[in-house]
């Protein structure tokens, strides 16, 4: 080879040993900060309410818990059960009972965002079936940090209490 290669090849060389060395410790710690939010945030009390026959909607509750240091903001929610999951809250507005859709839904940091029936809740829209009491229902709750809460609501025919934290089948993914 002739020197003007070598010197060439020897650049690229320490330009790539450069490049690895920069950046690859920053994307471990934006993998163990994303790691770290995703155990972060957890779920319990879930529970869908079964529509009534005919209905075109359903709505759901649950209690999301941020045990980590930043606010995760919710930016997709999924089910095969609906066309369309949002979350709503219900406002008295001139002595009348108003629901609207929750403008960037968030769980503060060391908090918590509590959905319960006649406030903030789960509306299922679009519902693709009529779910029954007894069955479970999927649902995918994605964050601003990439995590991503998958969960099964059971379904119940009334506003019976949740079950307890240790019977939720919920669980991580990212």
């Amino acid at each position: 080879m002739q020197p003007h290669h070598l010197r060439a090849r020897a650049l690229c060389v320490a330009l790539a040993t450069l490049f690895t060395t920069l950046c690859l410790p920053a994307q471990a710690d934006h993998d163990d900060q994303a790691t770290q939010s995703r155990a972060a945030i957890s779920a319990d009390g879930a529970w869908l309410r079964e529509p009534p026959p005919g209905a075109p909607v359903a709505g759901a509750f649950l209690t999301l818990r941020n045990a980590g240091a930043a606010p995760r903001k919710i930016v997709a929610l999924r089910s095969p059960l609906a066309a369309q999951v949002q979350i709503h809250e219900m406002k008295m507005v001139d002595g009348q009972m108003r629901m609207r859709e929750l403008a960037d839904p968030t769980v503060p940091a060391h908090g918590q965002l509590a959905m319960a029936p006649g406030g903030t809740h789960l509306m299922f829209m679009g519902l693709t079936r009529l779910p029954k009491a007894g069955e479970t229902v999927p649902l995918s709750i994605r964050f601003d940090d990439g995590s991503q809460l998958e969960l099964l609501l059971p379904v119940r025919a009334d506003a019976a209490p949740a079950s307890p934290p240790d019977a939720m089948s919920g669980h991580h993914h990212g």
